[in-house]
């Protein structure tokens, strides 16, 4: 099924969308020390062919024009799953399409006035955004933003004092399931947070909702001494939040057993949702592990296209939420792919909370 389903998309771009005349144009990203291809334009001459019979032919003007904007300093890791999801969006619905990604580099007001500059210049109105909140104030400054139909995957509106009817915003609410996770506490509290942004508004959220929190500790991102960490008295018989990355989170859990260190609970949100954390440590570590999640399932054929293109949808949240933004851009109306609703340009996400099994995670009921 997966080679056919490769040739097909082959067939797709040498055949299919020659006559459909799309365009993927996708500038050097700098990720993690990788590079991708740098910018081209490619049309190729017409070809009659048994996979067009089944194609829609559009005109060249019914073509879908998307955008993609990220600074590659700050959330390069991002870039490729993202155009990864949206390619296979739009191959999944044979859609005829122009694509072009552009990397700000950075989020100063610089960068990104004379990379929307070049964005309105292109021609596209529809633009999914990979910016975080400290460059909202920015963005929201630039002179042509009333021109684009703008989404973000990163940010959630509560992180915004910003209000434009053409901006949308599809980050998860991490307060909301902290919330929710707090209906599991005992009431008597403790936080593991990283020092980093994320780390330190999920401990914010911790303690704007707590008033009894035993131990808070910092876990600086090249610490690797855990012994002293785990084993402060606080931490037995509390409701730990664990706002760490997986790594940490992982080490954390092994070593709180390893000291006999036996928390009530342990809580942590869409962080820590992820399969790597039954790879990275024992059944026995994480039996009293769980972890909030606001990612639905999809449709079943979406699901494994995107799959066959290396695109995870049921554990990565930010290729979730971006798979929400192609297709409000694209239907500009409420999706029948998607349970989640867009409310006063926020998308609806809503929280399940799920216990470690031996093999996975199970929904609590």
């Amino acid at each position: 099924m997966k080679q056919l389903f490769l040739i097909t998309i082959t067939l797709f771009f040498l055949v299919g969308c020659a006559q459909q005349q799309t365009v993927v144009n996708v500038q050097q990203i700098n990720m993690d020390k990788k590079t991708f291809p740098p910018t081209r334009e490619e049309k190729i001459v017409p070809e009659q062919t048994e996979v067009l019979e089944s194609a829609q032919i559009l005109e060249q003007d019914d073509t879908f024009k998307i955008a993609l904007v990220f600074p590659s300093k700050i959330v390069g890791k991002y870039a490729k799953d993202t155009i990864n999801t949206l390619t296979a969006y739009m191959l999944h619905h044979n859609i005829k399409f122009s694509f072009e990604v552009f990397d700000s580099n950075v989020q100063n007001i610089e960068n990104i006035k004379t990379t929307f500059t070049r964005v309105y210049e292109k021609g596209y109105s529809n633009v999914i955004v990979l910016y975080t909140p400290e460059a909202l104030d920015n963005l929201f400054s630039i002179n042509e933003i009333n021109n684009f139909n703008i989404y973000l995957p990163l940010i959630h509106k509560n992180e915004s004092k910003h209000e434009l009817t053409n901006v949308v915003y599809g980050g998860i609410d991490y307060k909301a399931q902290i919330k929710k996770l707090f209906t599991l506490s005992n009431k008597a509290n403790s936080i593991f947070y990283s020092d980093t942004t994320l780390g330190l508004k999920l401990k914010s959220y911790v303690e704007e909702l707590s008033q009894n929190i035993n131990v808070s500790t910092k876990i600086n991102q090249r610490s690797n001494e855990f012994k002293k960490i785990v084993r402060e008295k606080g931490i037995k018989n509390s409701s730990l939040f664990l706002n760490t990355p997986i790594i940490k989170s992982s080490i954390l859990l092994s070593q709180l057993r390893a000291y006999d260190t036996v928390p009530y609970i342990i809580l942590s949100t869409q962080l820590n949702y992820t399969p790597l954390v039954i790879s990275l440590t024992q059944y026995p570590d994480r039996k009293k592990f769980i972890v909030a999640n606001s990612i639905e399932k999809i449709n079943l054929k979406l699901q494994e296209s995107l799959s066959l293109l290396g695109v995870d949808v049921a554990y990565n949240w930010v290729n979730y939420s971006s798979l929400i933004g192609i297709d409000s851009l694209f239907t500009k109306k409420q999706s029948k792919l998607f349970p989640n609703k867009i409310i006063d340009n926020q998308v609806q996400y809503g929280i399940t909370l799920h216990k470690n099994t031996r093999h996975g995670f199970k929904e609590l009921r």
